[in-house]
Order: structure tokens, then C-alpha cells, then sequence
């Protein structure tokens, strides 16, 4: 049960971190547009490191959770 909720709540701050993470690249690029000082922002790179540090992070929690989880 707890491992389940767990697991709920890490594909929804995924999620979450994934959008913000779209937005800040998107008004990054409005303002080098409007700028004209900076190429806009490559979605690939950051999105990949973005990803890592996620998975990473996610990784961390779920093996928090198995270490504190109670048996069943």
C-alpha cells in the first residue's frame, strides 16, 4: 500500500518536473527571441540531464520507502 502511494506520488512529481521544466525552456526562448542575444534552447540536452537527476532522485525515494516499508 505505501509502496504503491509512493510510486503514485514519484510519477506525479516526474511529471510535474518534466512540465516546469517545458515551460522555463519555452519562456526562455520568448525572451531570446524578443532579445535577439541568445540562440534559443536546445529541448534535448537539458531535457536528458533533467531526466537523469529525476531518475536519480526517484531512485533514492524508492529505495527509501523499501527500507522503511513495513513487511507484509
Amino acid at each position: 500500500m505505501m509502496r504503491r502511494r509512493l510510486s503514485r506520488l514519484v510519477i506525479q512529481e516526474t511529471a510535474l518536473a518534466k512540465r516546469s521544466l517545458e515551460v522555463n525552456q519555452a519562456e526562455f526562448n520568448r525572451f531570446a527571441k524578443r532579445t535577439s542575444q541568445w540562440p534559443p534552447v536546445s529541448k534535448a540536452p537539458r531535457a536528458c540531464s533533467a531526466q537523469k537527476r529525476l531518475a536519480t532522485i526517484n531512485t533514492k525515494l524508492l529505495l527509501e520507502a523499501q527500507c522503511c516499508a513495513e513487511p507484509s
